[in-house]
């Protein structure tokens, strides 16, 4: 059964809806497949508080903010790619850029790093928090070096939203309710 986005009529799904709040194409049936996404969320950042070793800092960080946890992927996660904020492809393009340029031992702060997004790859709609988040992920699941951290956070390179890319991941900072800011 095909059907229809609600704010356009389009058949398409993701992004590339212009008349949707958040850009993406919207069908009557993504509640479900919403949901759905919601309970696994839940169960992931539960098991997080109960067993803090059954899932990876990294992996609580990314369905904490609704990044597409890229490292260790289980075919479960196919069903949902759509309801993630930060998309696979985001996540993907931004750390292929940050880990290719880091073996080439080429460094840069945030501030070059986001520049970069906004006019290199602007097809991509990188944001600002997007970056900040991937990082972090990056960071959390150590595929980030000291001499990369260090250029990435130089003073003056770096707006303040980016302080937290070296922090460890807290339980305290888990939200069940869906608050993004976006």
């Amino acid at each position: 059964m095909s059907t229809k986005c609600k704010f356009c009529g389009s058949n398409s799904y993701g992004d590339g809806c212009e008349y949707s709040p958040n850009g993406k194409h919207e069908h009557i049936s993504d509640n479900l497949g919403k949901a759905l996404f919601f309970i696994m969320r839940y169960m992931v950042l539960e098991t997080k508080l109960n067993n803090r070793t059954a899932i990876t800092d990294a992996s609580a960080h990314a369905w904490n903010v609704g990044l597409y946890p890229i490292w260790g992927k289980e075919a479960c996660l196919e069903p949902f790619k759509e309801f993630f904020i930060i998309s696979e492809e985001k996540c993907s393009r931004v750390l292929e850029f940050v880990m290719n340029e880091s073996l080439e031992k080429r460094y840069y702060n945030f501030h070059d790093i986001e520049k970069h997004f906004e006019s290199e790859e602007k097809d991509l709609g990188v944001d600002r928090t997007d970056l900040i988040e991937i990082l972090r992920y990056a960071f959390l699941g150590g595929r980030i070096g000291n001499d990369f951290l260090s250029k990435l956070l130089e003073p003056c390179g770096y707006p303040s939203g980016a302080t937290h890319i070296e922090k460890e991941f807290d339980l305290g900072e888990i939200l069940f309710v869906e608050d993004t800011g976006r």
